[in-house]
Formats: structure tokens, C-alpha cells, sequence
């Protein structure tokens, strides 16, 4: 296959400068932003914290190396692992052989279901119902009034729970919507300044040969791969080199298709802007593709099966996030990497008079693990 190199000055100012860290702001804090629901195949995994606005379902044997949040409804499925806090607004739902590292918290009716693992707390807002051979090493709550069920192979008893702290969870809710708003709002930001750096280089509406680009700003009305083809990013050796793609419409990646980086620096950061003119912009990986940089897409993100979202660079997170719709994850796929950077904030019980300072924090924290819970990473 032909290889067509293009090697393209730096066409502004902002490229060649350090890589920012301020540039998606609490964005960074995720590695899946979804303003509708999130979704991961079987066997996937993710490096980093996961947000959704509605509901949020993990596969079987997905593995969240990180919080897992919702502002609806969470399902964990067979075998599902999260490192991190489980969280969600209503119902959360840890199936059979699940296991959650932090804390498994939810607004409405909680499940622990056969054989799963909860090595935080388990509290909710309703009923709370632990299932066979299911272990919780933390603390159980249940909302006042509920019913707390616990089957005899378990190692808990009805008796074992206790009253919710209403004002503890309020402020775990209150997180959760507080973040996701904070995180949307920054992913438009930066949405906007992305497209102020201009259209760059123009791009021809599909990549169908092998090609290489050095640092700079290009764009496209829709642009895509062609399967199997691989676009080279060449760094030059230097450091906090930046390249930004902004797609006005669609954004679609080949199936086994390929984005790598070659000889950069420290900093290295690569942005895919989806619709930066109009409503409506979405991204889509082909099943197998592997891919580098940051997707913020308006529409939807869809990431085929065996496909891989890669970071830019050492210690951070791949980002995969839409400001207005869902992002879905394919089986075996992989959003991150193992040098992935998560942050968690660990912190004892309060007395009764400390609460009212806590809670004023929380929306801040984002990420809160309590009383007997351990470090998630």
C-alpha cells in the first residue's frame, strides 16, 4: 500500500505550547463521560473513572479500574469488577461473582447478588438485599423503614444493617450531578476553544492509504479511515506537541484501522473535536481499530469490539465523551492504559457536628470512600 506523508507546519499558536492541563478540566477526571447512558461489552475494560447522566450498565467480566457513577440506574454484571466506588442515584445492582473495591452506593433499592464482593460499605437509600455467598466486608444500610435481606450463606444478617445516613447519601447524590454538570460544562469549553484554533489543514473526506502527520490543526466535514489503514502522528522528538482534528459532522474509524504516535516528547496530546460548526456530531471505531488521543463527540461515541481508545501520554487517561448523548463500549475493548492515573480521596466517619462541613465538600471531591473502606488505586 502507498504511504502518503504529510509533514504540515504548526498553524497555531496553542499547538506548540505545554500541554495544558487545564484544557477539559474536571473532564480529566474521567475516562468515560456520558450525558445519557454508558455502556461496556463483555469482557471490556476501562482505566479510570467512569460518569453517566442516566444509566450505566458494565458487562460481564468488564473490569472499571476506577469510580463508576450514574445518575440513574447501575447494573454490574457477572463477574463485573470495579476498583473504586460503585455509585449510583437510583437502584445499583452488583449481579452474581461481582466485586467492588470502594464503596457500593445507591439512592434507591441496592442488590448484592450471589457470590459478589463488596470490600467497602453497602448502603441505600430503600431495600437492601445481600445474596447468597455474597461477602461485604464494610458496613450495610438501609433506608429507615426498609426491609434489609440477607441470605444465610452470606456473611451478613438482617440485624447487621442499620439506619442510611440521609444527609451521608443526599451528599453522595448530590456528587454525582454536581460532577457530571461540572465535567459537561467543561467538555463544551473545550469544545469551543478547540475549534477557535481554526481549521487547519483540510483533510479529504476519507484516509484510504497509509499517512503520516506532524503537529498541527486539521479538519474535515466528516472524515474517515478505510479499514486497515494506519495514520502515523510524528512528534519529531519534541515535547508537548498537540494535534487537534476537528470533524464538523461525522468522525469514523475503519475497522482495524490504526492511530499511533511516533518519536514524541513528554505531553503529548491529540484531540478528536466532533462537531465543532453543528449539532449532531458523532464518533464510531470499527471493531479491532486502536486509536490515540481524546474524543469529545456532541452525538454519540461507539466503540467497536476488540477495539482500543489509547492515551497520548504516560499517567493519564484516554477520554472518550459526549456532551449530549451515550457512549458504548464493544466487547474486549480497551479505553486507557495500565499507567492510567486514578485519583480517589479516602476519608473517616464524621462526628455528628462535622457533618454539616462535609457535606459542603462533596460536590468538590467527587469521589469519597468511607468508614471502613481501603484505597481503590
Amino acid at each position: 500500500m502507498k504511504k502518503l506523508i504529510m509533514s504540515m507546519p504548526l498553524l497555531a499558536a496553542a499547538v506548540c505550547t505545554p500541554a495544558s492541563a487545564g484544557l477539559i478540566g474536571s473532564a480529566e477526571n474521567f475516562a468515560i463521560v456520558s450525558n445519557t447512558y454508558t455502556s461496556t461489552g463483555d469482557s471490556s475494560v476501562v482505566y479510570g473513572n467512569v460518569i453517566a447522566d442516566t444509566y450505566a450498565t458494565a458487562g460481564a467480566n468488564t473490569i472499571i479500574n476506577g469510580d463508576f457513577r450514574t445518575g440513574d440506574v447501575l447494573t454490574l454484571g457477572d463477574g463485573a469488577a470495579v476498583t473504586g466506588n460503585a455509585q449510583s442515584v437510583e437502584a445499583g445492582t452488583a449481579t452474581a461473582n461481582t466485586t467492588v473495591e470502594g464503596n457500593f452506593e445507591v439512592g434507591g433499592v441496592g442488590t448484592m447478588g450471589d457470590t459478589s464482593y463488596v470490600q467497602g460499605n453497602f448502603i441505600s437509600g430503600l431495600a437492601g438485599t445481600i445474596g447468597a455467598k455474597a461477602v461485604l466486608d464494610g458496613n450495610w444500610e438501609v433506608g429507615a423503614g426498609s426491609v434489609a435481606t440477607a441470605s444465610l450463606s452470606s456473611n451478613k444478617v438482617a440485624g447487621d444493617a442499620v439506619d442510611t445516613d440521609t444527609a451521608y447519601l443526599n451528599g453522595v447524590k448530590s456528587a454525582i450531578t454536581n460532577d457530571m454538570n461540572a465535567a459537561t460544562n467543561d467538555l463544551i469549553a473545550a469544545k469551543v476553544s478547540l475549534t477557535a484554533m481554526g481549521l487547519g489543514t483540510g483533510l479529504a473526506a476519507t484516509m484510504t492509504v497509509n499517512t503520516t502527520y506532524t503537529a498541527g490543526v486539521f479538519s474535515a466535514a466528516s472524515w474517515s479511515t478505510t479499514a486497515g489503514t494506519t495514520l502515523t502522528l510524528d512528534g519529531q522528538g519534541l515535547d508537548n506537541q498537540m494535534w487537534v482534528f476537528n470533524i464538523e459532522d461525522i468522525l469514523a474509524f475503519g475497522g482495524n484501522s490504526t492511530v499511533k504516535l511516533f518519536d514524541v516528547g513528554a505531553n503529548a496530546q491529540v484531540f478528536w473535536n466532533v462537531s465543532n460548526l453543528t449539532p449532531g456530531g458523532y464518533a464510531t471505531l470499527g471493531d479491532g481499530a486502536d486509536i490515540v488521543g481524546t474524543i469529545i463527540a456532541e452525538d454519540y461515541v461507539k466503540v467497536g469490539a476488540n477495539a482500543f481508545v489509547r492515551s497520548a501520554s504516560d499517567g493519564n487517561c484516554a477520554g472518550v465523551y459526549s456532551t449530549t448523548s451515550y457512549v458504548t463500549i464493544g466487547a474486549n475493548a480497551v479505553v486507557g492504559g495500565a499507567n492510567c492515573s486514578v485519583t480517589t480521596t479516602t476519608t473517616t466517619v464524621p462526628e455528628p457536628e462535622t457533618n454539616i462541613l462535609l457535606l459542603a465538600g462533596l460536590g468538590l471531591m467527587g469521589f469519597i470512600k468511607r468508614r471502613r473502606c481501603k484505597k481503590a488505586a
